[in-house]
């Protein structure tokens, strides 16, 4: 498809050149700001013992494990057709 651009407005008459600068510093600084590491402890592991925690039996499942050669060969690509 053909999109042909009005011969009458200037690309300089869209956006001021300032502002366009102005709009890259904005977001330069954003980048930095959402970069930069933070100032808060909220990565320190906080103090006291360890939580214990037991496992629960109910959710435990007692399938076997699929066999390697059945995981790394089989592909069900074409299964997901539009003719089903």
């Amino acid at each position: 498809m053909l999109f042909r651009r009005a011969p009458d407005i200037k690309a300089s008459e869209i956006t001021d050149y300032k502002l366009y600068l102005n709009r890259r510093s904005f977001l330069i600084g954003a980048a930095a700001l959402a970069l930069a590491p933070s100032g808060s402890e909220a990565t320190v592991a906080p103090k006291g013992p360890p939580l214990a925690a037991k496992r629960n039996e109910a959710f435990a499942v007692e399938d076997p494990w699929t066999k390697f050669e059945s995981i790394t060969t089989y592909n069900n690509f074409y299964e997901f057709g539009v003719n089903k």
